[in-house]
Formats: C-alpha cells, sequence, structure tokens
C-alpha cells in the first residue's frame, strides 16, 4: 500500500475518533478509554519493513510486561510499541526477526501475557523450526518441537494446570500441535518452549483446527470444527487438565461441522467461562457460544449478523478473546452484500469485506459491534480451498486478536484491499490480488474487557 494510502486511512479513522470528540454536547467527556462503544485506530505495518507486504495468517501476541505487542507473518517478527499517551494512540513498527525462522511453512506465533515469553515460527516437516523470546524479540534462541505430523500448526503457553509437572522449569508450559491429513498431535514443552516431549495423538476431532488458547487455571483448549463427543457431531475442539498427557473432545450440541469456512476460535475469561466463535453452516453467519463450565455445557449459540444494521450477509476468520468476568470480544471479516441465489458468499464477486469487532460486557447476553475499518479489507471471495484455490487467495486461513493488560482489544489483520492492485475500481483484479499488507487495530476508546479500567 503506498504510503499515501496508509497515511489517509489512519487519518480517517483518527478524524472519526475526533469527531466523536468534537460532537459530544457542551461540557460532556470526551470519549475515552473505559467507557461507551469501543472505537479502533487502524495501523499498517511501514512499507520500509521487510515482507510487510506479505502478511497473510498473521498471529498476534501482547506481553503485559512490556505492553509491547509482536506480530509475525511469513518469516517476518514486528514488534509494535504503542503511546497511549497520543490522541489518537500511535504505533511504531520495528523489524525483530529472528535468525532461526528465516524459512518456516505455516508461521505461527503466540505470548504468554503474563511473564512476555514469545514463540514464533512454523513447520518444516514433523518438526518446526521455532524461536523463543523473553525481551520483545531483542534476542532469541531456537525452538524445535516435533509432532510427527506436518500441517497447521498452532502454538499456545499459559500456567500449569495444578503443580508443576516433575522435571518443569518456571511456571510457564508450551503446546505445539499439528494436524495432516487427519490425525492431530500436540507436543508439550514444561520449560516454556525449551526443550519438548513427542508428540500425543488427539482423538475425537479431525481436520483444521484454530488457536491453542491455555486458561487462567490451565486448561488447553483447542477449537475445531469436526469433532465429535456425546452423540454428536460438529463444532467443538479438545482439551487438556493434565499438561497436553491427554486429550478429550467436546462438541457444541446442535452445531453441525459448517460446509465450508476457516478456523474456530476459542478464549476464556478469567473466572472461567469459555467462548468459541465460529462461521455458521450455510449461511456464513459469525456465531458465538459461551460455556460456563469449561466446555461441559454450552449455552444457545448467537447470531451476530443481525447486531449491526445494515445486518452481515456472512463473515469469516473469526478469532476471540476474554478478559474479566463476563467479557469478551469476536473480531472478524464481514461482509453486508447478500450474494446471487445459489452462490455462497465466500466466492461472491461484489462481496465488499471489513473488519468487525463485536463485544459482550454479561457474559454474551448481549453483544456491541463495531465496523472497524472504513475502506474493504477485501473486494469479492475469500476462498477457504486452501493449496487449491485459483483465486482470492492472499489472506488465506486465519488473523489473530490478544488483550492488553487494561483490557484493550488488539487485532492483527491482512489487508487485501489497497489502492496497489485497483481493489476498489476493478473487481477482476481485486479477485486475483495477491495483497497481504500487515495491519492492527486497537482499540482507543471505549469499555473494554477489565472492569478494573472502566471509568
Amino acid at each position: 500500500m503506498p504510503r499515501s494510502s496508509r497515511c489517509a486511512r489512519f487519518a480517517l479513522l483518527a478524524g472519526l475518533l475526533l469527531a466523536a470528540v468534537a460532537a459530544a454536547p457542551s461540557g460532556a467527556a470526551a470519549p475515552a478509554f473505559g467507557s461507551g462503544t469501543p472505537g479502533f485506530v487502524v495501523s499498517a505495518a511501514p512499507q520500509s519493513l521487510s515482507s510487510s507486504d506479505s502478511a497473510g495468517e498473521p498471529s498476534l501476541g501482547i506481553s503485559w510486561k512490556s505492553g509491547n505487542a509482536l506480530y509475525m507473518a511469513g518469516a517476518a517478527t514486528y514488534k509494535l510499541h504503542v503511546d497511549d499517551h497520543a490522541q489518537p494512540p500511535s504505533i511504531t513498527w520495528s523489524d525483530v526477526s529472528s535468525p532461526y525462522s528465516l524459512f518456516n511453512l505455516d508461521p505461527i506465533l503466540a505470548t504468554d501475557p503474563a511473564t512476555g515469553v514469545t514463540l514464533a515460527g512454523g513447520d518444516d516437516g514433523p518438526c518446526a523450526f521455532m524461536s523463543r523470546t523473553q525481551d520483545d524479540g531483542e534476542s532469541w534462541s531456537s525452538s524445535i518441537p516435533c509432532t510427527g505430523l506436518i500441517d497447521h500448526p498452532t502454538v499456545g503457553l499459559g500456567p500449569f494446570h495444578g503443580p508443576p509437572p516433575l522435571g518443569a522449569a518456571g511456571s510457564t508450559a508450551a503446546y505445539y500441535c499439528q494436524q495432516y491429513p487427519v490425525l492431530n498431535q500436540c507436543s508439550r514443552s514444561a520449560d516454556g518452549g525449551g526443550t519438548w516431549s513427542p508428540g500425543v495423538t488427539v482423538t475425537g476431532c479431525f481436520g483444521l483446527f484454530g488457536h491453542v488458547k491455555v486458561a487462567p487455571d490451565g486448561t488447553v483448549y483447542v477449537p475445531s470444527k469436526n469433532c465429535a463427543a456425546g452423540g454428536s457431531n460438529g463444532v467443538g475442539g479438545f482439551l487438556s487438565r493434565d499438561n497436553g498427557l491427554d486429550w478429550s473432545p467436546w462438541v457444541i450440541p446442535g452445531v453441525g461441522t459448517p460446509d465450508r469456512g476457516f478456523d474456530p476460535s476459542v478464549a476464556v475469561t478469567t473466572d472461567g467461562s469459555v467462548f468459541e466463535a465460529w462461521t455458521q453452516n450455510l449461511d456464513a453467519h459469525p456465531m458465538v457460544a459461551v460455556s460456563a463450565d469449561g466446555a461441559a455445557h454450552w449455552g444457545k449459540p448467537v447470531d451476530l449478523a443481525g447486531s449491526v444494521r445494515p445486518a452481515l450477509a456472512g463473515a469469516s476468520f473469526a478469532t476471540m478473546v476474554a478478559g474479566g468476568p463476563g467479557r469478551a470480544a469476536v473480531a472478524f471479516l464481514g461482509t453486508r452484500h447478500v450474494p446471487t441465489e445459489g452462490v455462497s458468499v465466500y466466492d461472491d464477486k461484489d462481496a465488499l469485506w471489513n473488519l468487525f469487532v463485536a463485544t459482550t460486557y454479561d457474559n454474551g447476553v448481549s453483544w456491541t459491534t463495531t465496523q472497524v475499518t472504513s475502506d474493504p479489507v477485501q473486494r469479492g471471495g475469500i476462498s477457504d480451498s486452501g493449496v487449491t484455490a485459483t483465486s482470492a487467495r492472499n489472506l488465506l486461513d486465519f488473523m489473530d486478536a490478544g488483550v492488553t493488560r487494561d483490557g484493550r482489544v488488539f487485532v492483527g489483520f491482512a489487508d487485501g484491499c489497497t489502492e496497489k492492485t485497483h481493489c476498489l475500481d476493478d473487481a477482476a483484479k481485486a479477485d486475483s490480488s495477491t495483497e497481504q499488507y500487515a495491519t492492527v487495530a486497537y482499540q482507543a476508546v471505549g469499555r473494554g474487557l477489565f472492569a478494573q479500567s472502566d471509568s
């Protein structure tokens, strides 16, 4: 994306926030973080950064120790420093790529917020070339988990469940899972990603799965759209309550496997409520369900398509993040354009896709949905056909989100619709676009995901 275009986008969104300030009644407090409807600023990586225009399938990790975020796509890892004193907040990007992950397949990154430990890299056969940092990418060490499988990895870090197991070093466990083509396997590290155990085969779920999330109590959750448990088959996942030694599946009752679409996503609040987001079978609506007892039982799924007006016709790339009791957010790409009858929303040549964030403060009873981007992230189809796709494959399979220590939602995504590709004035070029520009959305105003930051 040309620098002028990126600056224009930031200025427009900043202007929207400043306009809200100007529109406030005389004597009323200006919009600020901690109250009201969430609002976001969008920041694209500087064009000078290596591979900033090849950022499909980004991962995002946030350190609560430093306040910085790490963004990974391809072989590049960027550090993002946010200045909250600026109005609106400003984001500085720098390249902190690891020398140990210069080549990998299916890149993935995750950060343990409490300790700031980050693992970044990706699979390269049955063993992954991962890197480990404790200082936001200033220094790296190598980390090589081996699962025996070779596709679609995910990594996560967090506390142990119960007392640390024999031989554990420190308080942080790490998990690395892969699948190919049917079986799933997960490997565990008891020293925060330094050394790894052999992979453990996971049964009950098949095919692609979403990102590992480690709950505050150490339970490990991996969402999947094709699981079997309790006589049901469909959207669910697999979990471990013994630090990755054994895994068992769960299923959300009555939610069948989507015919198309992308990875589901899961997040856990500080008091243990589990949220899962996915795109619904047939109509691709964004869906969310909540479990209050660690995925044993689930409430009625909520369709978020009507939580914004005009209503959404479809969604993709759902990614969840949770905070304090009752608070969670799901970010996704959504389109309002209703496709021609018989055409999937993922193949709709006239669709305009934007970034949305839906937030709940009452454990999923009600949702506030915000359109974050003012110009499309994608035009036309969003392919879910993997390596067999012939077009619209630029955004690949997923995006990511995290939460800052004070509860701000932070979304990492790839912008596939820029002036460089004539996205808005040439449908054919848009559909064949290979643009994947590294971009983030950062919550600047509104209530966050931790009540202690409410104003």
